[in-house]
Parts: structure tokens; C-alpha cells; sequence
């Protein structure tokens, strides 16, 4: 077969993620008004997905933004994170 300069970088570096690749679900609705959100997505794509308008120039992702309002990484328990309200 055929090798690519992707191919021979994976093998050095492993899996890169590039627009040819099939993107994770990062979304999940489990509920009405609940969802489950993968902490690795952009936080102008949980903007656009969700309507808001959350901004930090500190962080690039949901979870980097959860973690500069909270501080600290949750334990495994359960826990739920709440938008109370909106500024527009």
C-alpha cells in the first residue's frame, strides 16, 4: 500500500487528529435539560452548541473554564454543575 508522511509521523508521535478523522461525540443528552459534555471541547463550540456566551481568555476548553470558576478537580463522585443564569 501506500504510505503518507501522516502515517510515518503517527508511528513516531502516535494518532494525530486531523479533519479526515472521525470527531468524537463531544455532547451527550441524558436528560431534558441534561447532558453530559466531554471537558476536552472548545469552549466556542459549547458557546455555539448551548447559546451562551462564556469567554476567558485564560482557557480554551469547557473543562479549563469549569476549573478557573471552581478550582479544583472533582472527586468521582457525582456532581452537577448548574448555568443559573446568563449574561448577554
Amino acid at each position: 500500500g501506500l504510505v503518507t508522511l501522516e502515517d510515518l509521523l503517527e508511528e513516531i508521535v502516535g494518532e494525530i487528529d486531523d479533519e479526515t478523522d472521525k470527531a468524537e461525540i463531544e455532547v451527550h443528552q441524558i436528560g431534558e435539560d441534561t447532558y453530559i459534555v466531554q471537558g476536552t471541547m472548545n469552549l466556542n463550540d459549547f458557546n455555539d452548541y448551548f447559546d451562551v456566551e462564556l469567554e476567558s481568555d485564560d482557557v480554551d476548553t469547557i473543562a479549563g473554564y469549569y476549573l478557573t470558576g471552581v478550582g479544583m478537580i472533582p472527586t468521582t463522585e457525582k456532581l452537577s454543575y448548574e448555568l443559573v443564569s446568563q449574561n448577554k
